[in-house]
């Protein structure tokens, strides 16, 4: 198979009304700073007419939209004033991107000098008071409240303990010290045959020794080379036959890579995974006490650095994987790394990368050690946007009308042209005297200073007189721009060129405008004229006549936003009139542009049996696009994906790539405080990942749907991730870990693209908001809970919240699933989008909150798995199975920290911490303290609402709060920006009363009767004692946070249940709807093996014993029993001592496999056996299960575990036994202590 582009038909055109010098007369543009202003200005549509595309042309889109990005990034930049060059139509251009990057644009002064200015719109606090009724009712259990208990009206705060630094971390990798790894003798030679087969076995002695004397090592190899998985390896093998122990950390951004490549690397070893390889990641763990290689994700890695830079003392190798992707972790984790590179000269840093240009980090690391390895893939070949259309002879009605215009302006130019031997002898004779006029200017005045003066004439002539752009002088023929380039006058160069000045007209000696630069040595003149040459063409006499490209057409025909699904079409049937096989793989920026796509292919005359399509999508279910990955032998594969397929998904035979160079990113604007969902070109990186998905298998072919001009403009290096989304929780790490002499920002400063001043200090400013730091940025005591927390600090604040005012689970099912993706699922079908939505809205029930949603669909997902439903119920409503149990692990993993933190009392029932469950009026007030200042009020008579720095913003249509009138407030997730209004998502109605009691850090009370919150939000009441309580409530919040037992205290808990009883009154009073059995604990899960993480059924986990059915009893103890004990507060070590059955809890089908799981764990286990909890935790070690007692996190149980139940580094209680297990490791041996304590 071979593609060749056609000869092009079309010669060289230059549009004349376009602009040809724009791209470098900007670096003379002047920049002020000036105080902000507010443009009133009204805007035309967004919607770029075609008179705008065709006088913008590609290559000045590209240079206005990089000196946007430029402009908005930088915080210290207020204004910008483009030059005069831009016409009319290209300045209604900058206004349309001005607005879609909310940014203030307005024009000032007349032609020809007419300046565009942009500015930042200032950001100010909207100051507001509000007077706020409360209900008899409420007042009348408030007065109650404190006739009652006198002594509550104000609390004493206890004195905060210092902040110490971490010493334990919860979730991190088991602190060993480095073994010597054993030698394999007898491996697999059909896998050393293929890893020798890897490219990069041919250079591994060249790795060992370039780690072996380098503390820093850079390796670049493409995708599927093996270096994820052969280096750590080489290593292993070189200590081995060296006996030097070794303990080596291989990081990766995602956990599913973590995993995969633990497995594989066991494989290749002939071990069972949690041997001498491990892997730990957020929700699971699989190591063992002999383990040298340990696989995790950079967040488990970060925690051990948490606890201190000691643990680098056993640690020889650390492999950070997956460079090249900039997430903001890994660039954190690089910082870390280098702050420690001379207090641990032993550890040898191994940074791999899947792109061959690794300077930066060269640069960053001052290292000289890089290696470039060659990876395997088969020869591509590429086409741009101007193959593609020759190749395709693409063309569309608007191309064939802009050509049609374009002939007739042509026309008129030849006509001008004849015209211009015509003008009368006094008009001749005047621009004769202008021309020579402007010639000679410079031999009386400094043209720098008189420069307008210099051109006024000419430029009067030009435009009011209308005398052609190239009319030459009567005697020597030369012309403005041949005299402008003879005297290096750049500005009027570009103004010429603008107004249609042809660089090839020739005076009386033959000279052009190019051999006047040459002649007076213009060297910069001279770039700008082959520039102009070499983008947009020379219209001659030989050509005058020709037509323009079709690259040309299309560009002038079709927005840089438009994905032209016709011309996708039209290269599919070309692709199968030159090749017979071969999938092809589409690369699209999201969803609705995947099945917009499909329905082009689907409506185009392509026969049906010749292909199949699939969908690659993050939030499509992977299950119904399995096929993809098997070769269909009398069927292409049109695969339609996201950049999902650029390296976390592969599909081996693939032969063909097309690439419409867009992507959506999630970008954080620091300044304006939102976020915004954009389609935006990829880089020159991504561009290559994607070209490399055709060439696994052979020869292969990548088309670019944009044209090489647009490629090179492209940036090198996808923008890194800490550039580009809120710094919270890296301001709470580097609060952690940078030394105590060092600011956050000086901290982050130091990575490789280090983040702006004003994003750290929007961070640090949201959490002085949470009360995570205090005004001299140093860790509250909140903050310190929320750094240990798997989760973001506006969760985690929910979270601990939630304890304290005891209503716990319904918040844990909140935060576990707001933690992860949505769970619903995009349909596999355009038209089965409005099923989907409508089947969400069935679950909220009309209930006015977006986050309800989370709850209602745990707890009915749980009834379904009860009645073995589970995969009908995530089919009927769109729900990813998958996203369900990572919920519910999540779940237990937070309550094992919580537990580990020691904010839930390990001596108390679970009970204890849900007493207010049932309203979920209180689940709200609790969710206010985590989403605040993100709070939403209605203006302008209900018409619009306003926010914290939005005078006007609305709610997303995908809301269940969107209305057409706003009554009520709300709190929302984030705010973003579609190209011309500001929206918010994820909302839910409150009460100003609400946020009255329960929000802000930064109080001061003007009055008995009022609060101002945040120099911001004013409450005003009738009465003090809502005033009186809401100090109530921050005392108890304060001082439980000084001591978690605190809120135990019985007046504690009737603050508590006065506040449950108070909000429920103000929304039943507000007539607003409210979730129904919020509080439904979850249930016990009979069909918990279809759960992916315990590999029951399936008998996927080789490594345990078959005989014993390991596996299985594993699951099965996991859920049917401990779960029980833990809600029923069971003794299970005792129950089985003494060989009793909790039968009652057992279904009756499953009591016989019970019984054959006990028996087997009887002979095997010794479990029956159990003289104590030290053998029960040993007799697991043996057993090397890979998980904890409860099945919650699945961590080995004899490290730190990832639980619900167990943290061995608490005091445990259960039902009348404390352990205490505190476990030391030395050379793979534990300890595990066990001490007796009285019943509680």
């Amino acid at each position: 198979m071979s593609f060749s582009p056609r000869k092009n038909c079309g010669a060289s055109w230059r549009h004349s009304g376009g602009s040809n010098v724009q791209s470098f007369s900007h670096r003379h543009a002047k920049r002020e700073n000036v105080r902000f202003g507010v443009n009133k200005k009204s805007r035309n549509n967004l919607v770029i007419d075609k008179q705008i595309q065709e006088a913008t042309p590609e290559h000045l889109r590209i240079e206005i939209d990089q000196i946007f990005k430029k402009f908005v990034s930088d915080p210290s930049e207020t204004e910008y004033i483009f030059p005069p060059d831009y016409n009319n139509l290209q300045r209604k251009y900058i206004h349309y991107k001005a607005q879609i990057m909310n940014v203030s644009s307005r024009s000032h002064g007349k032609e020809p000098n007419r300046q565009l200015h942009l500015k930042k719109k200032p950001k100010e606090l909207i100051n507001q008071a509000f007077q706020v009724p409360v209900s008899d009712s409420i007042l009348h259990h408030l007065q109650d409240f404190y006739e009652k208990h006198d002594d509550l009206q104000l609390q004493s705060i206890m004195k905060h303990r210092p902040v110490k630094r971490f010493e334990k971390i919860y979730g991190r990798l088991q602190d060993s010290l480095p073994l010597i790894p054993e030698i394999i003798r007898f491996p697999n030679k059909e896998i050393e045959k293929m890893r020798q087969q890897l490219p990069l076995f041919e250079k591994r002695q060249l790795i060992l020794d370039a780690i072996n004397t380098n503390q820093v090592t850079i390796i670049s190899s493409e995708t599927g080379s093996g270096k994820t998985t052969q280096i750590p390896q080489y290593i292993l093998e070189e200590a081995a036959l060296k006996k030097i122990p070794c303990k080596i950390i291989c990081t990766q951004p995602r956990r599913i890579a973590a995993i995969a490549a633990a497995q594989r690397v066991s494989y290749e070893r002939g071990e069972p995974v949690g041997s001498s390889i491990g892997y730990q990641i957020r929700l699971e763990s699989k190591c063992g006490p002999n383990s040298y290689v340990f696989f995790c994700t950079v967040g488990v890695f970060l925690r051990n650095l948490m606890c201190g830079n000691s643990c680098l003392k056993k640690i020889t190798h650390i492999l950070v994987d997956e460079i090249h992707e900039r997430d903001k972790l890994s660039d954190f984790l690089l910082i870390c790394l280098k702050q420690n590179l001379e207090l641990f000269p032993n550890v040898k840093i191994i940074l791999m990368s899947a792109t061959v240009d690794t300077t930066k980090f060269q640069e960053y690391f001052k290292c000289n050690q890089v290696l470039s390895l060659p990876g395997r893939l088969f020869p591509i070949q590429s086409f741009f946007l101007e193959d593609v259309l020759s190749m395709t002879q693409y063309s569309t009605p608007h191309m064939k009308s802009a050509m049609s215009k374009i002939q007739q302006r042509q026309n008129s130019v030849q006509d001008t042209q004849i015209e211009t031997a015509k003008l009368s002898e006094q008009d001749q004779a005047n621009w004769d005297s202008v021309l020579e006029s402007y010639l000679n200017f410079s031999d009386n005045y400094d043209y720098k200073i008189h420069y307008e003066e210099a051109t006024a004439d000419l430029l009067q002539l030009l435009i009011s007189e209308g005398i052609p752009v190239d009319q030459q002088h009567s005697e020597k023929g030369y012309s403005a721009l041949m005299i402008a380039c003879q005297l290096g006058d750049l500005e009027f160069i570009g103004k010429l060129c603008t107004l249609g000045a042809s660089i090839d007209v020739a005076d009386a000696f033959g000279k052009t405008a190019m051999d006047y630069a040459k002649l007076a040595n213009k060297c910069d003149v001279l770039e700008i004229l082959d520039f102009i040459k070499s983008q947009k063409g020379v219209v001659t006499e030989t050509n005058i006549d020709d037509s323009p490209n079709l690259l040309q057409l299309y560009d002038m025909t079709t927005p840089d936003d438009f994905i032209d699904y016709n011309l996708i079409v039209a290269l599919i049937k070309y692709i199968d009139a030159n090749s017979d096989s071969g999938s092809v793989l589409i690369f699209l920026p999201g969803y609705d542009e995947i099945m917009q796509c499909n329905d082009y292919i689907v409506n185009s005359n392509i026969d049906e049996s010749t292909y199949r399509v699939f969908f690659l999508h993050s939030n499509m279910n992977m299950r119904d696009q399995c096929d993809v990955f098997k070769v269909l032998p009398n069927q292409r594969k049109l695969i339609l994906s996201t950049n999902i397929a650029e390296t976390s998904i592969t599909v081996e035979d693939v032969v063909v790539v097309i690439d419409v160079g867009k992507v959506k990113e999630k970008i954080y604007d620091s300044y304006n405080r939102l976020s915004t969902l954009q389609t935006q070109w990829i880089s020159r990186s991504c561009a290559k990942q994607r070209q490399g998905r055709a060439g696994r298998v052979r020869p292969g072919f990548c088309f670019r749907l944009y044209s090489r001009q647009r490629y090179n403009y492209m940036s090198e290096e996808r923008v890194p991730e800490i550039l580009r989304v809120s710094l919270e929780e890296l301001c709470l790490h580097a609060k952690i870990i940078a030394p105590r002499s060092m600011n956050v920002y000086e901290f982050l400063s130091l990575a490789p693209d280090p983040p702006s001043v004003n994003s750290v200090a929007v961070a640090i400013e949201h959490l002085q908001y949470l009360g995570a730091l205090d005004r001299e940025e140093d860790l509250t005591k909140l903050g310190e809970y929320l750094a240990q927390l798997a989760l973001e600090p506006r969760l985690g604040k929910m979270l601990i919240v939630s304890c304290i005012f005891k209503c716990l689970e319904p918040i844990l099912t909140l935060c576990a699933a707001m933690a992860h993706k949505d769970p619903f699922q995009l349909p596999p079908q355009a038209n089965l989008k409005t099923l989907a939505m409508a089947k969400r809205q069935e679950l909220i029930n009309d209930v006015p909150s977006d986050h309800s949603v989370y709850l209602l669909v745990f707890q009915k997902w749980q009834d379904a798995v009860v009645r073995g439903r589970s995969k009908q119920f995530c089919s009927e409503y769109f729900v990813s199975e998958s996203t369900m149990y990572s919920v519910l692990d999540t779940r237990r993993l937070l309550l094992g920290q919580l537990r580990a933190v020691g904010f839930v009392n390990n001596s108390r029932c679970i009970d204890d911490f849900n007493y207010n469950t049932s309203s979920w009026s209180l689940v709200k007030a609790i969710m206010l303290t985590g989403f605040f200042p993100n709070i939403a009020y209605p203006v302008q008579q209900g018409l619009a609402l306003a926010t914290k720095d939005e005078k006007k913003v609305s709610i997303v249509n995908t809301s269940i709060c969107t209305t057409k009138s706003y009554n009520h407030w709300y709190f929302y997730d984030e705010m973003v920006k579609n190209r011309i209004n500001f929206m918010i998502r994820g909302v839910s109605v409150c009460s100003p009363f609400m946020i009255a009691l329960m929000c802000g850090i930064n109080v001061i009370y003007p009055s008995s009767c009022s609060v101002k919150i945040d120099d911001w939000l004013e409450f005003n009441f009738a009465s003090e004692l809502p005033i009186k309580f809401r100090k109530t409530i921050q005392s108890l919040l304060h001082n439980s946070l000084s001591n978690p037992r605190y809120s135990f205290e019985k007046k504690n808990l009737i603050i508590s249940n006065t506040l449950c009883k108070i909000v429920d009154i103000e929304e039943r009073s507000a007539g607003i709807k409210v979730v129904q059995n919020v509080g439904i604990r979850p249930k016990f899960l009979y069909k918990i093996t279809s759960n992916p993480n315990f590999k029951y059924e399936n008998g996927a986990m080789k490594e345990l014993d078959q005989s014993t059915k390991g596996v299985g009893f594993n699951s099965f103890f996991n859920t049917y029993f401990t779960t029980i004990c833990f809600w029923k507060k069971i003794d299970f070590i005792t129950m089985h001592k003494q060989g009793r059955t909790p039968k009652r809890f057992i279904p009756p089908n499953k009591q016989a496999q019970y019984r054959e799981h006990k028996a087997a764990a009887s002979r095997n286990l010794a479990f029956d056996n159990i003289p104590s909890a030290t053998n029960f935790v040993q007799n697991f070690q043996q057993c090397n299960l890979n998980t904890d007692v409860a099945g919650a996190g699945q961590s080995n149980l004899y490290q730190n575990p990832n639980n619900d139940y167990f943290a061995l580094n608490q005091n445990q209680s259960f039902a009348g036994h404390k352990k205490d297990y505190q476990s030391s490791q030395k050379h793979g041996e534990f300890k595990i202590r066990e001490k007796q304590s009285n019943k509680h």
